[in-house]
């Protein structure tokens, strides 16, 4: 059946265009007849992916396309439910994506020990931002809106959307919320108070992330290419990020992410005023010289990097036609979010053509 009157349409509003929420679009997409739903994504930031997000700095005397790329988010990514292999192994065939055959270390109070039985790590080629420009492509995102409201129409049974600039959209049948657990709990205010209190349940680590580049022919001379970081006051991994696929920079790049202790303790300090105290802490934590001196330096805040997650897949209100999904559900890492945008999505689908099959 393919729908026509816009009567029939079902029109849903999806805020958040991080993994979780375009893995909930695309299920949606895939499953619902052509034509019965209308998407419309609003996200607060210049383009999609969320925590899969890449910094991108102009090399010094280089052409202007020449960057240096930096995942200053999600490092890398693991693949275990036969649904996210499936995407994997799409995003390797279209050339998104390739395995990570990076010498993983250890680096406990100056020993190094290798870890040699991990799993299978993927990046994105050019960037781990690719994940969700390859997920967003021919969706109506509206970039650069913070919705910072949701207005309930019991009489017809829609939603409206408010932004912080104050406009409103809609109206929508459903209603998809995907940002950090803390901004969906306010969201959810009023209208649902189940969810809310789950959702101010998770409590999120904060991350300074610390990107660096070297000058072309400088090296830091450490051998690996990422390092989980013990026992140490300043960080929890390492890793060089110029060893990653795609990535066609001469010059040597790093990404440090300090620990939830450190972040937390210079929370509320500018990138400004920590980047002196980081780059001194890896120095001491790695043993390089302190005459290696990066030529880039820059220091971003995720205020929320690392969820305590839920045992929920995700979360709902069908008779209200409210969800909510996200790596602060079950599962927090990137395979996480995609699964609990994908679970969701199912669910709305089901809800809305019990009689049809999905297409798993």
């Amino acid at each position: 059946q393919v729908y026509t009157a816009m009567a029939d349409v079902i029109r849903i509003a999806i805020v958040g265009a991080g993994i979780s929420g375009l893995s909930c679009a695309k299920n949606l997409l895939e499953n619902c007849p052509k034509g019965s739903i209308k998407l419309t994504i609003f996200e607060k930031s210049k383009g999609p992916s969320g925590r899969c997000s890449t910094r991108r700095l102009p090399l010094v005397h280089r052409k202007p396309e020449e960057t240096i790329k930096f995942d200053h988010g999600a490092q890398y990514f693991t693949a275990s439910t036969p649904e996210f292999k499936k995407q994997v192994q799409k995003w390797i065939e279209d050339g998104t994506v390739e395995e990570w055959k990076a010498r993983i270390v250890a680096l406990t109070e100056g020993t190094v020990e290798e870890k040699k039985d991990g799993p299978t790590r993927y990046v994105g080629v050019q960037g781990m931002s690719a994940l969700g420009k390859d997920l967003a492509t021919g969706l109506d995102m509206k970039s650069e809106i913070r919705i910072t409201k949701l207005e309930r129409d019991d009489k017809e049974s829609t939603w409206s959307l408010h932004s912080e600039s104050g406009d409103t959209f809609g109206t929508f049948d459903w209603v998809v919320l995907t940002a950090p657990s803390p901004q969906t709990a306010q969201l959810l205010k009023g209208i649902d108070e189940e969810m809310e209190k789950k959702a101010n349940q998770v409590d999120f680590k904060p991350s300074w992330a610390f990107m660096m580049a070297f000058e072309e022919g400088v090296s830091t001379g450490l051998d690996y290419d990422g390092a989980f970081v013990n026992k140490d006051p300043t960080f929890s991994w390492m890793s060089k990020n110029s060893s990653k696929p795609g990535r066609k920079s001469e010059c040597e790049n790093w990404v440090l992410h300090c620990n939830a202790d450190f972040s937390r303790e210079n929370l509320e300090k500018t990138p400004e005023e920590v980047r002196g105290t980081i780059l001194e802490a890896f120095y001491k934590t790695t043993g390089v010289s302190k005459d290696k001196v990066p030529l880039h330096q820059l220091a971003f805040k995720w205020r929320f990097a690392q969820p305590e997650s839920l045992e929920d897949p995700f979360l709902m209100n069908s008779k209200l036609k409210i969800g909510a999904c996200g790596d602060w559900c079950k599962g927090s890492k990137v395979e996480g979010a995609y699964m609990s945008g994908y679970n969701l999505g199912l669910s709305i689908f089901q809800q809305q053509f019990p009689s049809s099959i999905p297409r798993l």
